[in-house]
């Protein structure tokens, strides 16, 4: 149904350095082809970035931009004001953290104006507050990262999502059919169609289509046994399944299994479980700020030293070496202590400040390693104490594996993320 030609839009698309150009000229294509097709400006934008000046793209192109983040601030009350504003991002986006940004973000939706992002730029959004308990999209190859720095949003891989007025698009092509979707709300599918026969594009896809190819094009697998057991691992991995529990899954017997992905894999099930599994921690350390024990446990590892090992093995390098900018990211240890195992310099709480004595959990082996080091450090101890007081040691191991890691966190990276982590997994 035609809607009438009366609607008009006002856009800023916000630069971050890094940004993806592909998102970013599809967006601006199909509102200027949009526009070309009505005869008039029904949608106008401008460009900006924090300080006003020319921004980098991922491919090494600078634009110029209209506006600053002080501009921007000033036309929010005036007659400049935007209807939406679009975050476009692309690697590297999580060391992008300015809370200048993210104040004016968080007051551009208060005052009612909708919110975007193209590619990663949900990273920035969330960062801001603004995603929680909504849903987003965002590129697959962010996904694993996002959701273990923002497990309080609802991430999904699919091309876009609009949640009230919170628009976000994963990138590439995506950003196409985003603006479209939103040209249907503005005018309808008359003039849908007129941009696509404009941009060669043959449909329009929907929010929930995938983002990438059919894992029997991906991989080249035509079983659809194996290609039902490889989904079935791909949503398992931060906890692997047994051979035993996939075979009742998929109604085969162990050696069954083993022949199918030795012809049609090239390896067995488990080596190819676990390749998965190391691929996904890649993508944790290059794309998020987690320690290596951190990503270790959410791919499905219970020893760091046995996870440094396979990774090395797969990738000719340290879990360490894999994120190049991981020195910056990490918190400086405190200097006043030389390690956890050798003497402090300065003690300014301890566990007997807080009524507790070495013991009081019984023979835990958690606990064990965290009394015995919880003294070399400088603060936080109060929180530590919650966390012990939490412990369930009746739980699986699993479980109690993961308590530890929630302790572990309070606690600071340093050498007792690793020396408590073997210690306590054998490792």
């Amino acid at each position: 149904m035609n809607k009438p030609l009366t609607k008009k839009r006002s856009l800023v698309f916000f630069l971050v350095p890094n940004f993806s150009m592909l998102p970013f000229s599809a967006a601006i294509e199909t509102l200027r082809i949009a526009n070309r097709m009505l005869g008039y400006e029904a949608y106008t934008w401008r460009l900006a970035s924090t300080d006003g000046t020319q921004v980098l793209s991922s491919s090494g192109i600078g634009l110029e931009v209209n506006t600053s983040l002080a501009d921007e601030r000033k036309f929010l009350g005036g007659e400049n004001r935007p209807s939406m504003v679009l975050v476009c991002s692309g690697i590297y986006v999580e060391d992008f953290n300015n809370k200048s940004v993210n104040a004016w973000l968080r007051e551009v939706y208060n005052r009612g104006v909708s919110v975007g992002s193209l590619c990663t730029g949900a990273h920035v959004l969330a960062s801001a507050g603004l995603l929680t308990g909504k849903r987003c999209a965002i590129h697959w190859e962010n996904l694993p990262g996002f959701a273990e720095s923002f497990p309080q949003v609802d991430v999904y891989a699919d091309l876009y999502e609009i949640d009230s007025n919170i628009y976000t698009c994963a990138g590439g092509t995506a950003s196409l059919d985003m603006m479209l979707n939103l040209i249907d709300q503005d005018f309808g599918e008359n003039l849908v169609n007129r941009v696509c026969e404009q941009a060669l594009t043959d449909r329009v896809r929907g929010p929930h289509d995938r983002q990438r190819l059919p894992l029997r094009a991906r991989l080249g697998v035509q079983n659809a046994k194996v290609l039902s057991i490889i989904e079935l691992m791909e949503g398992n991995l931060s906890e692997p399944l047994s051979l035993l529990e996939i075979a009742d899954s998929a109604g085969l017997s162990r050696r069954q299994i083993e022949r199918l992905f030795r012809q049609e894999m090239g390896r067995s099930p488990a080596r190819y479980y676990l390749e998965i599994r190391l691929d996904r921690a890649r993508h944790l350390l290059v794309q998020s700020a987690m320690p290596v024990v951190e990503v270790a446990v959410a791919c499905g590892f219970v020893s760091a030293s046995h996870f440094s090992k396979c990774y090395r093995e797969l990738y000719n390098r340290s879990p360490s070496k894999s994120a190049p900018s991981a020195n910056s990211r990490c918190r400086p240890r405190d200097k006043t202590h030389s390690s956890i195992f050798g003497p402090t310099r300065r003690r300014n709480r301890s566990l007997g400040n807080h009524g507790l004595e070495n013991g009081q959990f019984g023979n835990d082996p958690v606990t064990a390693v965290i009394f015995r080091h919880i003294e070399e450090l400088v603060g936080g101890v109060q929180v530590v104490v919650e966390a012990l007081r939490s412990l369930d040691r009746g739980k699986p191991d699993r479980h109690r594996d993961r308590q530890f890691f929630v302790i572990r966190h309070h606690l600071g990276p340093g050498d007792i993320e690793t020396h408590a982590l073997a210690e306590v997994m054998g490792g």
